[in-house]
């Protein structure tokens, strides 16, 4: 009896202690699913949460038609570098800690809102095209949104922690220059994003009539 008490204080303290070790990556990623969950349960509340995806879906569709692979290619990779630019520039202050949650939870508001949109409109066609051209890119962009918010989280910490109980005169650009090697690194990430959506653009997307 002892032993298996032993072993469930054990097992609890190992769970806590990996909640410890990933807490910003849990915390960014719940305010990603909240901020689906948001766009997908608020979807008919709110014209806004139709109007959005309405107007993104319609200049998505615009723009790829008849576009050739690297014009698809690099509007995609731009497009994606408004968020990435967005968390490396709060990263390197202390509003990171309020503000990079809150554009990780918008872009979960989106892509709930987006899908709802399409399952909504469009039925089984909007769910095959959700499937086929959206998620092999979303993949990537979802992965590489979530580690450039960990990554800006933490270095938003640390500045916090400068700040409020160091001595400010410490120098902390050695981390300043790994937080931005790690950040062009999430690039690749991306560029994955931006390669697969055009190759799928050019490829598929005539074969959807919406």
């Amino acid at each position: 009896m002892s032993r298996g008490t032993v072993f469930r204080i054990k097992g609890y303290k190992d769970i806590f202690k990996c909640f410890v070790d990933n807490k910003l990556l849990i915390l960014t990623t719940l305010f990603l699913i909240i901020g689906i969950f948001f766009g997908v349960f608020f979807y008919d509340k709110y014209s806004l949460l139709k109007e959005i995806p309405e107007n993104f879906l319609n200049g998505f569709i615009e723009k790829r038609i008849d576009a050739t692979f690297f014009k698809i290619f690099f509007d995609s990779f731009l497009g994606s570098m408004i968020i990435f630019v967005s968390l490396f520039a709060f990263g390197t202050s202390m509003l990171g800690v309020v503000f990079i949650p809150m554009i990780v939870a918008l872009n979960g508001v989106f892509y709930g809102s987006l899908v709802s949109f399409l399952y909504a409109e469009f039925s089984l066609k909007g769910i095959a095209f959700h499937t086929v051209i959206f998620v092999p890119t979303v993949i990537f962009i979802i992965i590489g949104t979530i580690l450039a918010s960990l990554q800006s989280l933490d270095f938003s910490f640390l500045l916090a922690k400068h700040t409020f109980y160091e001595d400010s005169s410490k120098p902390i650009y050695e981390n300043f220059k790994k937080y931005s090697v790690k950040f062009s690194l999430y690039i690749l990430l991306f560029l994955i994003a931006a390669l697969i959506d055009a190759l799928i653009s050019v490829n598929l997307l005539s074969s959807f009539n919406l």
